[in-house]
């Protein structure tokens, strides 16, 4: 296949992939496919900074540490011992020379609201918290916010982590599902869908997913 024929997919990708919040939860199709799990930018502060920090916070997590990445290692030195702890945290851009603009943005409702509006579609440029697959998309979503996955813990793995994060979106109902249809016509195997998920995982190194 020409990469011009491959660039033809982008023509109706909107037909393939399909995005559901809590409200539309109950219209995700019963069909296999891929998935993954976002964080809403969901703007309900006029404090930008807390904002921003909130989403820093969330994506700044290690499977490993169950929480913020962190490390402690004890190196010998003859009769004496380092310790040392190494903690991992994000920096953020500075927003100082923006916040003219900020002020009058959240100074103005409509523009707040369009502002929000911008940011919230922006969600899914951000690193999924959680890649998947699933023979039913519909079901599997459902598991996922009843903690029922036998194969998997996101559940308690997010919530846990939100619930001492304090954060606006404490339960996975309240994140952004994402699906990708994979087997339309029939004519994508199981096996492949595994392949597809195995490649997705090492390509996003989603931090909720167990590597």
């Amino acid at each position: 296949m020409s990469n011009l024929r491959l660039n033809d997919i982008w023509r109706n990708v909107g037909n393939e992939i399909s995005f559901f919040t809590e409200e539309t939860f109950k219209d995700i199709p019963s069909v296999s496919g891929v998935y993954a799990w976002f964080y809403p930018l969901r703007l309900t502060t006029k404090n930008i900074d807390e904002f921003i920090n909130e989403v820093q916070l969330v994506l700044n997590y290690d499977c490993d540490s169950n929480g913020s990445p962190s490390r402690e290692n004890s190196i010998k030195f003859g009769w004496d011992i380092i310790h040392q702890k190494i903690d991992f945290a994000p920096k953020n851009y500075d927003l100082n020379s923006f916040r003219h603009i900020w002020q009058k943005i959240a100074n103005d409702q409509d523009k707040f609201d369009n502002f929000r509006k911008v940011i919230m579609r922006a969600s899914i440029l951000l690193t999924p918290l959680y890649v998947g697959k699933a023979s039913n998309l519909k079901l599997r979503c459902q598991q996922h916010i009843n903690g029922t996955a036998k194969d998997n813990n996101f559940n308690a793995r997010y919530e846990n982590y939100a619930q001492k994060l304090n954060i606006s979106s404490k339960s996975v109902k309240d994140l952004l599902f994402v699906i990708l249809k994979t087997d339309e016509k029939g004519d994508v195997s199981t096996e492949s869908e595994k392949l597809v998920e195995a490649v997705l995982k090492n390509l996003i190194k989603p931090k909720y997913s167990i590597h």
